[in-house]
C-alpha cells in the first residue's frame, strides 16, 4: 500500500481486484485540501491505468455546502472522463454533504455513487 500526507490530510493506495482504493483521512474542512486529495487519487489512478476509483474518507469535519459544490464542480474538471468512480464516507451524518457532491459531479458528467459503507460501494463499482 503506498501512502502520502501532507496539507493535514493523508492518502493510502491500494490495486485491489479490478480498481484503486484511496483512503483519505485528516481535519477535511478545508476545500482547497479536497480538491488536491481527489486530484491526487485520480491522477494515481490515471497512472496505474485504472479504469475504476473507489474513494473511502474519515473526515471529522464536513465541507460546507458551499464548498461540497465547489469540490464537486472541480472533480468534474479533473481527468475523470474514462473512470467509475464510487465514494464512501465512515461518517454517515456527512451523507447529505457526499450526495449533494455527488448531484452536482453527477449533473456534470462524472460517472459516480455515494455509498454509506464499502461493500455497497465495492459492489456497484465492479459491476
Amino acid at each position: 500500500m503506498q501512502s502520502t500526507s501532507n496539507d493535514g490530510m493523508d492518502i493510502r493506495f491500494e490495486n485491489r481486484n479490478g480498481y484503486l482504493y484511496a483512503f483519505l483521512s485528516g481535519r477535511g474542512d478545508n476545500v482547497s485540501v479536497a480538491i488536491k486529495f481527489w486530484q491526487c487519487a485520480i491522477d494515481e489512478c490515471n497512472k496505474r491505468g485504472q479504469k475504476r476509483l473507489l474513494v473511502e474518507q474519515d473526515f471529522p469535519n464536513p465541507l460546507s455546502t458551499v464548498d461540497a459544490f465547489y469540490l464537486a464542480d472541480a472533480i468534474s474538471k479533473m481527468a475523470v472522463a474514462q473512470l467509475k468512480i464510487a465514494f464512501a464516507d465512515r461518517d454517515r451524518e456527512q451523507n447529505e454533504v457526499s450526495m449533494f457532491v455527488e448531484t452536482v459531479a453527477v449533473n456534470r458528467g462524472v460517472l459516480g455513487q455515494v455509498f454509506t459503507n464499502l461493500s455497497d460501494a465495492e459492489t456497484w463499482l465492479i459491476s
